[in-house]
């Protein structure tokens, strides 16, 4: 392992015991068992260090998302995640620490970008609105999870689902043309 996959690693790791407003780029050096020098060599400063860990974890995301079988949201996507729960509090860390980081910002809405053409392209949605909210329910569900495990997810993706085969979700529409949008 490199010595930035290292320092990487130590920053999520740090994001996730400690939050971002705990995390120093000493005890993140530290726990990657390097010089503290080397995050400012490697990333520039530690708001890029940050950007690195949402890119990383957008790869590996879009990697599932991509790699996904037929039954993709109610038996994998959504099992996946919530069989990793770090992933929704790195998450909640990653959006709070957005408020004050533009480069974070930017990264995290690129990701968001992809993963909602991602999700377009699983499920043949060619209207964007349409992905956007499958995307965001699917988010949505995650994240409420973390907060009640009591939340029946699992379900509600099936649901979710559901409704994507029924048509109720429109699928293989061409987009609206852009000067027709509404906003």
């Amino acid at each position: 392992m490199t010595t930035r996959d290292r320092l990487i690693d130590a920053a999520r790791q740090c994001l996730l015991a400690r939050g971002h407003q705990a995390c120093s780029v000493k005890a993140i050096a530290e726990a990657a068992g390097v010089n503290h020098g080397l995050v400012h060599h490697y990333f520039g400063s530690k708001e890029q260090l940050w950007v690195a860990v949402v890119e990383r974890e957008a790869e590996r995301l879009r990697g599932s998302l991509e790699a996904a079988p037929e039954a993709f949201m109610d038996r994998f996507y959504v099992p996946e995640l919530l069989r990793h729960p770090d992933r929704m509090r790195l998450a909640v860390e990653l959006l709070a620490l957005s408020r004050s980081a533009p480069a974070v910002a930017g990264a995290l809405r690129e990701h968001f970008r992809l993963n909602r053409q991602a999700v377009a392209r699983r499920f043949g949605i060619a209207d964007e609105p349409a992905a956007t909210l499958l995307f965001a329910a699917l988010f949505g569900m995650v994240i409420h999870s973390g907060l009640d495990p009591e939340l029946p997810v699992e379900a509600a993706a099936r649901h979710l689902m559901n409704l994507l085969g029924a048509g109720r979700i429109e699928r293989n529409r061409a987009p609206a043309h852009p000067s027709r949008r509404t906003r």
